[in-house]
């Protein structure tokens, strides 16, 4: 079995390394970063999402809680229950509509995505999840710096269509799985 801190370490140096990312994060790539527990010092996850800083990315593994067990898929032993989520922290200027949607807590699609090296022609290595449909569970507002920053914490829910999620990926690795 992976461990999961080599996973999310994994996920947050990829993320490091997409230039056009590490821009938005204000040209700052440890703003980029993981979150893992570290008993007694750092054991609160809302926690560390209440004190992110804007911009910013932060990575967490909630797959495994301790005394759930799963069973073997495919070959591998897999413990814990799964969780879909999706948090966030951005800026929006006031009154804008994505700012209206998120106080109305309209439902919506929300799309991931991540482009990495070229394979070919138009191809590149790529990653795009989809959450068919999503609720806002939380929606903080703040103010950092003067600019209106909102803390966001989706719900997935299932679409009657298309399920929960989807995630794709293009890569030029044979026989995954």
């Amino acid at each position: 079995m992976i461990n999961p801190a080599e996973l999310v370490d994994a996920l947050v140096e990829k993320l490091r390394a997409i230039p056009e990312l590490v821009a938005e994060m204000e040209g700052d790539p440890q703003r980029i970063y993981a979150y893992h527990d570290l008993y007694p010092k750092r054991v609160s996850l809302p926690l560390a999402i209440y004190e992110m800083p804007v911009p910013s990315i932060l990575v967490a593994w909630q797959g495994t809680t301790p005394g759930s067990f799963g069973a073997a898929i495919r070959g591998r032993m897999e413990f814990g229950d799964r969780e879909a989520s999706l948090k966030f922290v951005a800026r929006f200027e006031n009154g804008s509509s994505e700012l209206t949607k998120l106080r109305n807590q309209t439902t919506g699609t929300a799309v991931i995505s991540l482009q990495g090296e070229l394979i070919s022609g138009t191809d590149y290595h790529s990653l795009e999840v989809t959450f068919h449909k999503v609720a806002f569970r939380t929606a903080v507002v703040g103010d950092t710096d003067g600019i209106v920053t909102i803390e966001v914490e989706c719900t997935p829910l299932w679409d009657a269509t298309n399920g929960l999620l989807t995630a794709v990926a293009k890569t030029s690795q044979d026989n995954i799985g």
